[in-house]
């Protein structure tokens, strides 16, 4: 049986820029919120920034950090309003017209979950 790890708020903020942080708040297990000036936040999970929230541009920025565990793809769901899904062991961006546009790191995605950064679309 695998032995899950179930990190301190404290051990999940190691190595994280504190320059601008407001305040921190451990969100779900292993997963902490940072909330800096301007209202921007990060999630994180583990050792992980998987979600950037950037308001005044109105995107939320996307990574995996090369995790693509379920545990991140959940995150990411939760937390932003990407609907990441996987098939066939990759991951995809369901867009609201039902197109999948393959995840990369960085992607951006607007309040509805589509994406924003269509120049760097991967296969198109």
């Amino acid at each position: 049986m695998l032995q899950y790890i179930r990190r301190t708020k404290s051990d999940i903020m190691s190595g994280v820029d504190k320059e601008g942080l407001i305040k921190s708040k451990l969100v779900a297990r292993n997963t902490v919120k940072l909330l800096y000036r301007h209202g921007i936040y990060i999630i994180r999970v583990h050792h992980t920034n998987i979600i950037l929230h950037i308001p005044y541009k109105e995107a939320y920025e996307l990574y995996s950090g090369g995790y693509h565990t379920k545990l991140t793809r959940k995150r990411i769901n939760e937390f932003s309003p990407a609907n990441i899904i996987q098939e066939k062991g990759k991951w995809y961006v369901l867009q609201s017209d039902g197109e999948m546009i393959p995840f990369y790191e960085g992607i951006a995605v607007c309040a509805n979950g589509d994406i924003l950064n269509t120049i760097n679309r991967r296969g198109k």
